[in-house]
């Protein structure tokens, strides 16, 4: 999250919006959640024993599943590959 960086001075969350529609949004295919793909999601996260933010990572790998996705971008590589196993080869940092 770029308002989560150790920078000085901290990036706003009106910054971080403007930085990401710039440099990111035209990069990138939209893809919709679908209840199947949160109750798909939230079973993943049961199965695992995962509660909190984590179901927001396995909402990320749903959406990217539903799209046959080639490359997923993370910074938490073995928290997603923990997610997904499946996708593991095409999950990376950035």
């Amino acid at each position: 999250m770029l308002t989560n960086l150790p920078v000085q001075p901290k990036i706003v969350p009106a910054e971080a919006q403007m930085i990401v529609e710039a440099n990111v949004l035209s990069c990138f295919r939209r893809v919709a959640v679908t209840v199947k793909m949160y109750e798909h999601a939230a079973s993943r996260c049961a199965g695992l024993g995962l509660s909190g933010g984590i179901i927001y990572d396995a909402l990320l790998l749903e959406c990217a599943r539903s799209v046959s996705a080639e490359r997923i971008y993370t910074f938490n590589i073995r928290g997603f590959q923990r997610l997904a196993p499946g996708l593991a080869s095409r999950i990376a940092a950035p």
